[in-house]
């Protein structure tokens, strides 16, 4: 179970007043989920985290509409999770923009959980025809042990 899980930070992420912060997280696999918690120290700062992939941070970076996977919306504490389909470059942006005053501390926690591993899978015809058959001579059991006792 802790070999699915891998944290790719676990600190504490300073973003410039004005500003944000870009932090780079790279998915192998189809079907990874990415999980992302913060907490900001101070009650009167919040701070917005996005999760986008590479194309839609760069267009954030030159100020044209993205399209952000998932948001928290400005908060002083929260938590976001996303499965990723594809692989490939995703970026997590830590939002500063409403404080102009002061470098703002995010303690911040990223993890990626790979997908399970379990596939279904199904039984040969007779063994099939053989739990179907146990199943009713089971049921049928029950029904006229039931029965029974009811007439009783």
């Amino acid at each position: 179970m802790l070999a699915l899980l891998a944290v790719l930070v676990d600190s504490v992420v300073p973003v410039k007043p004005s500003s944000w912060r870009a932090i780079e997280v790279k998915v192998e696999k189809p079907g990874t989920t990415v999980e992302c918690s913060y907490n900001v120290d101070e009650d009167t700062v919040r701070v917005e985290a996005i999760l986008l992939t590479r194309h839609d941070a760069e267009r954030f970076n030159q100020g044209r509409s993205y399209h952000p996977l998932a948001s928290t919306g400005f908060q002083t504490t929260a938590r976001l999770r996303y499965e990723i389909d594809e692989p490939g470059d995703y970026v997590l942006l830590l939002d500063n923009r409403l404080e102009s005053g002061r470098t703002t501390d995010v303690s911040l926690k990223i993890n990626l959980r790979d997908p399970p591993s379990i596939v279904a899978g199904t039984v040969s015809p007779e063994r099939r025809q053989v739990v179907i058959t146990l199943s009713l001579l089971f049921f049928l059991g029950v029904v006229m042990f039931s029965a029974r006792q009811f007439m009783k």
